[in-house]
């Protein structure tokens, strides 16, 4: 398992790939569902996966995702051609951020209608 890792490291290393620490992390974290507990030796060969492939395509700028036709979003996994604009961690918080304000606004309605309809009753 860890050799396999190491080979794809090394690999991106060659390739001049820009971080290629990260980048195998990465491409092994997508690969097994956002899971990297889950790295196994064969999540390569299972995806039809050529480290160098990838490795060249990295260096060229292609986004890993792009790369791999998936892209994890939080909980979620996602689909994704070249044409998609992969989510990031800025995404990821603004989506959260919108939630709580909504939830946060209906609550705060909902306390307006019960005071509204809590002051209609006294009377």
């Amino acid at each position: 398992m860890l050799k396999e890792f190491e080979k794809t490291y090394e690999i991106f290393k060659e390739s001049g790939v820009c971080d290629p620490l990260r980048e195998s992390l990465r491409l092994f974290d997508i690969l097994s569902g956002g899971s990297l507990s889950a790295i196994d030796a064969s999540l390569l060969r299972k995806h039809d996966i050529d480290p160098s492939s990838v490795a060249r395509l990295r260096k060229d700028g292609v986004p890993l995702e792009h790369i791999l036709g998936r892209a994890l979003f939080g909980r979620l996994k996602l689909h994704c051609s070249k044409e998609t604009l992969i989510p990031t961690d800025w995404t990821q918080l603004l989506v959260q951020v919108s939630r709580d304000l909504i939830v946060e606004r209906q609550k705060t309605e909902r306390d307006q209608m019960r005071r509204m309809l809590d002051g209609r009753l006294d009377r």
